[in-house]
């Protein structure tokens, strides 16, 4: 009994110590102080650095400053991670750096269609960051992408970069839209032209065929109807895409 006593004694002894050891060593930790290091990744800061106790808040922390950009916070890698504040518990028992992260200042770009239709007319941009441009419609015209004038200027890219050289004001140009003709004469010859959307079709070619005459060119889908008119000369060019015209041919009396 007395020898059950004594190991029981023993191991509650070594519980005791086991304890008061862990209880020391955290408490150490806990009250062991390290050095944080400021990263302005880009920006400007006054304090470089600054000494932090483990387990304890962070306390004030400088605020850094760059030309064109918003102050994010800091962060525990420079892009994202864990953000830092001044009720932040510091949690990293080391010497470690915060990173300031950034957000591109808001600016606005005007855009000007010229002739042609936006839903927006303005495109909220931020400093530092791509943005993307819309694309107008415009009937008749096929669209050649923005320029930094009406009626030449350099061509922006759909996804630019908006830094101090971008500019505020950006114009749509466009040309006309021209569209392939091909005609199926079925006398073992086809023609084709090039017509411009929303003009006339002009001069067409006149085909013949041995024993037959010549009664117009027509759609696929009037070219069946005796009823429909033939595609002629003075007829506007409406069509949205390259097509073939077909000639109609009768017998000769």
């Amino acid at each position: 009994m007395i020898k059950i006593l004594k190991t029981y004694l023993s191991l509650f002894l070594c519980v005791i110590i086991f304890t008061f050891t862990i209880r020391q060593v955290s408490y150490a930790a806990e009250n062991k102080a390290y050095m944080v290091s400021f990263d302005a990744n880009g920006g400007e800061v006054d304090t470089n650095s600054t000494t932090v106790t483990f387990g304890s808040k962070y306390g004030k922390l400088p605020k850094p400053t760059r030309k064109n950009y918003d102050f994010a916070g800091w962060y525990t890698y420079k892009s994202g991670g864990i953000k830092i504040t001044a009720d932040s518990t510091v949690k990293i028992n080391s010497n470690h750096t915060l990173y300031a992260n950034w957000k591109g200042k808001e600016s606005s770009i005007t855009l000007y269609p010229t002739g042609g239709t936006l839903t927006e007319d303005t495109i909220r941009v931020y400093y530092g960051s791509k943005y993307k441009l819309p694309t107008p419609i415009r009937e008749n015209y096929t669209f050649e992408g923005w320029y930094t004038s009406e009626k030449s200027g350099d061509k922006i890219p759909t996804f630019s970069l908006f830094d101090e050289n971008s500019k505020k004001k950006l114009y749509a140009h466009w040309s006309e839209k021209v569209l392939k003709i091909t005609f199926i004469a079925y006398n073992g010859e086809n023609y084709t032209k090039e017509v411009t959307c929303g003009k006339k079709y002009g001069e067409l070619p006149i085909p013949e065929k041995k024993g037959q005459v010549f009664h117009g060119w027509y759609t696929w889908d009037d070219y069946l109807n005796p009823d429909a008119n033939p595609v002629n000369p003075d007829t506007i060019v409406d069509e949205k895409d390259s097509l073939k015209l077909f000639a109609r041919w009768v017998f000769s009396e």
